[in-house]
């Protein structure tokens, strides 16, 4: 992948080759995409922020850090696999590097494109306008990507290990509440039919005295109890 960034070249409204150099990818575009794009190029042609190269369009956050959407990745990405089960939610081809390494490889960020029904590259004009905006209300997992890039290769494998150690025992957590809930419900339901064997044996006189005599309900167990006395008793109060 070529970084130099170079300025995006004054062409004509239709021509979208600095945007989608792949001709075979423009042509299986839809109209929508193809309208998204052109705002998308009208917008860049002004852009004093972002620069575009093969594709890619760039722009600096600060001294340090910079930010790259691949467009044309992002449109391929969208159009590979569409309504399949198999696809994973839409997204954008984004990437932030660290200036002060160029040889450092660039580091991934998934920011989802969170109206379905809309172009992806509505999206693509939404992330631009951000960074035209002087990063204005930036998506969490992209804050997370330039923090991340900012961090040492070391800094960054050590904080990757302690997130995925919280992961792990937040998931284990989980699941040790999964199982005792789970057996709670199992307790629950062998009492609940334990009771239900004992008021099933009743006389008529003997459930109205405890249905008169029993009105506190105090857990779970005695709520259920209740309610089933009263729809033995056919609705009786």
């Amino acid at each position: 992948m070529n970084r130099h960034r170079t300025k995006i070249p004054k062409q004509k409204k239709q021509n979208y080759r600095f945007l989608i150099p792949d001709k075979v990818l423009f042509q299986k575009m839809a109209k929508p995409e193809i309208r998204a794009l052109s705002l998308l190029n009208e917008i860049l042609q002004v852009s004093k922020v972002c620069t575009v190269n093969e594709g890619i369009i760039s722009a600096d956050y600060d001294e340090v850090v910079s930010l790259h959407l691949d467009v044309q990745s992002t449109i391929e990405s969208d159009l590979s696999t569409p309504d399949s089960i198999y696809r994973t939610s839409r997204h954008l081809m984004v990437k932030v590097s660290n200036k002060t390494n160029p040889d450092r490889p660039w580091l991934d960020v998934c920011i989802i494109h969170e109206r379905e029904e809309l172009p992806i590259v509505d999206s693509v004009v939404s992330f631009v306008l951000m960074v035209e905006s002087g990063f204005y209300e930036m998506p969490s997992t992209l804050i997370q990507g330039i923090e991340n890039v900012r961090l040492s290769i070391v800094e960054l494998q050590k904080k990757k290990e302690l997130e995925s150690r919280r992961l792990y025992e937040r998931r284990q957590r989980e699941e040790e509440q999964k199982r005792l809930e789970l057996e709670q419900k199992r307790a629950l339901d062998f009492d609940f039919e334990c009771e239900k064997t004992r008021i099933n044996s009743l006389t008529w006189k003997q459930l109205l005295d405890e249905h008169y005599r029993e009105t506190r309900i105090s857990n779970k167990l005695e709520q259920l109890v209740y309610e089933y006395r009263i729809e033995i008793l056919g609705g009786l109060e």
